[in-house]
């Protein structure tokens, strides 16, 4: 929320929001090669999705919150 953090330490943030599909190949591709990771908090089941949803509303995560089938 202080992006004077960001500055005073040159913290670079990079991200995508997919909106191409190329970028989300690449982005596959980077995974598959193991060249990134993702970073994943937790995973969750469907049925515990809105817990999910709680954990980020309350900023208890690092990462992506991933809910599976």
């Amino acid at each position: 929320e202080d992006l004077r953090y960001i500055w005073s330490f040159e913290i670079q943030i990079i991200g995508s929001n997919s909106f191409y599909d190329d970028n989300l190949q690449a982005l596959m591709d980077f995974i598959q090669q193991g060249k990134m990771k993702p970073v994943i908090d937790s995973t969750l089941p469907l049925d515990r999705a809105i817990d999910g949803l709680r954990m980020i509303e309350n900023r208890e995560v690092f990462g992506k919150v991933v809910v599976t089938p």
